[in-house]
């Protein structure tokens, strides 16, 4: 599978998770992508927290998946071992780094600039 095949795959799978998957129309017209824009706006405390949410998520999903006995998808069990071994303020750094190095791609979801910076540059 392609870098791109795999951020996307990724990205989908994380949205949905993060958005349940049956949320209210009020909560999903609220809900947005966060993409680079967002992510420059928003303070190190909320990055880190974002960070610590979707690792959160990541490791919900797989208990939850345990529990019922199937195993989780490749790309979420990698992106899930990579941050545990990244601490979020180490994470936030390199997803800085990256919309600073790609001003022209600050439409790109955070989560697939951390596949892309975080998870396949280890």
């Amino acid at each position: 599978m392609t870098g791109v095949k795999r951020y996307l795959m990724v990205t989908a799978t994380l949205s949905a998770l993060l958005l349940g998957g049956s949320i209210g129309s009020a909560v999903a017209a609220e809900a947005r992508v966060v993409d680079g824009n967002l992510w420059v706006a928003s303070t190190d405390a909320e990055k880190r927290a974002y960070m610590v949410g979707v690792a959160d998520t990541l490791a919900l999903q797989q208990a939850i998946l345990a529990k019922k006995g199937v195993k989780s998808p490749e790309s979420i069990t990698r992106l899930s071992d990579v941050l545990q071994d990244v601490t979020a303020e180490r994470a936030v750094e390199e997803i800085d780094n990256w919309y600073e190095a790609n001003p022209s791609r600050m439409a790109a979801p955070v989560l697939g600039v951390v596949w892309l910076s975080i998870v396949e540059a280890r």
